[in-house]
């Protein structure tokens, strides 16, 4: 939580950003409600592409494969989404990958995840979702 609270605070509008608690059903989730969702996290981009929810993906490299993971969802996406993960070691070193990175968040374009997958993907969140709130 001190992190992501520093995270915000660090933004231009910080009131326009909200940390969410963690949701156990999918319904509640506070992603519904979200205009754009800026993760570094494969499942977070993954839910949000699965809801269309524009996000920008901010991917660590601390493990070897995240990226290759990263790039083969963006891959799975339409519409060419693969703009919008950005390398978080890149973004930190660069003023102008961080000038992209923060015209990305200002974007609308909407995910849509290549079908059948969208439909295999969506019953899958919704029984680990159940699974989730049943622990």
């Amino acid at each position: 939580p001190a992190y992501l609270t520093k995270l915000r605070d660090a933004c231009a509008q910080p009131q326009r950003v909200t940390i969410a608690p963690f949701a156990t059903k999918l319904s509640d989730t506070a992603l519904l409600s979200c205009s754009h969702v800026v993760t570094s996290r494969y499942h977070a981009a993954l839910i949000a592409a699965c809801l269309s929810i524009p996000f920008t993906c901010l991917v660590p490299d601390t493990h070897r494969h995240y990226p290759n993971k990263m790039r083969h969802l963006s891959d799975r996406l339409a519409h060419g989404y693969r703009r919008h993960f950005f390398d978080a070691s890149r973004v930190a070193e660069s003023s102008q990958m961080l000038d992209e990175f923060v015209a990305d968040v200002r974007t609308d374009e909407t995910p849509e995840l290549i079908d059948p997958l969208s439909e295999q993907i969506g019953a899958e969140l919704q029984q680990v979702w159940k699974a989730v709130g049943q622990i």
